[in-house]
């Protein structure tokens, strides 16, 4: 299971929170800037550093995206429980 997250600096006064989530069946992006774009250039950014090997500390998931998670997987297991399929892990 693996989640990297971070702070994005921008030009303006606040940093973007962005994260890439590659738990589950298909991957997420999240960020808190107002792009339309999935993934935005915050979580590229972030995956780039990801890949080139750049260290990131491990700690607890942030309590918005643990909440984000487990909301999608509630609405999973609806899903798959209303149309009789097994549920995805």
């Amino acid at each position: 299971e693996t989640l990297i997250f971070g702070e994005c600096r921008v030009s303006g006064k606040n940093p973007y929170n962005t994260s890439a989530d590659f738990s589950g069946e298909t991957q997420v992006f999240r960020c808190s800037c107002p792009s339309r774009q999935f993934p935005c250039k915050h979580s590229l950014a972030l995956m780039m550093e990801w890949l080139s090997g750049k260290n990131f500390e491990t700690s607890d998931i942030p309590e918005d995206i643990a909440q984000k998670k487990e909301k999608s997987r509630k609405a999973r297991r609806t899903l798959h429980g209303s149309a009789g399929l097994p549920e995805a892990e």
